[in-house]
């Protein structure tokens, strides 16, 4: 298989967009940590080694704002990078994804995009936030 490349990726900063477990039999899971994430695959470090076009189950819980989106999928290993000093870094590609759940991920990170970029958030949304400073002298009346 050749390089596996995205067009539109969700890359984690600043706060943890994904997390998720892999399996390749669906009995014994081991939690990776998501480094960038598509809807059409992810890229994962983790302590265990995996072979190129290997099958694997992915349960990932998925974080838009407040909502928690549980989505088990399955994919193939396409590519290992040499980065992980201590473990390893896969690429995964989804296999069969159905088109709902391309639509999903897909408005969670247009949705987290839109949350990262806007510094301050309108009152329609049920955010509210109040900040108070405190004053450098007393006011004297």
């Amino acid at each position: 298989m050749g390089t596996y490349k995205e067009r539109l990726t969700q890359k984690i900063n600043n706060a943890t967009l994904c997390t998720a477990s892999v399996s390749s039999d669906m009995i014994r899971w081991r939690d990776v940590e998501v480094d960038d994430i598509s809807t059409s695959g992810l890229t994962f470090y983790t302590d265990k080694e995996y072979e190129i076009g290997q099958l694997l189950s992915f349960d990932l819980k998925v974080y838009s704002m407040l909502t928690q989106f549980d989505i088990p999928l399955r994919g193939y290993i396409v590519e290992e990078k040499n980065v992980a000093v201590d473990g390893f870094c896969y690429i995964a590609k989804y296999e069969n994804i159905e088109e709902h759940v391309k639509i999903q991920l897909d408005e969670i990170f247009k949705s987290n995009i839109v949350a990262k970029a806007t510094s301050e958030f309108a009152t329609g949304d049920g955010i509210y936030s109040f900040v108070l400073n405190p004053r450098n002298k007393a006011v004297k009346v």
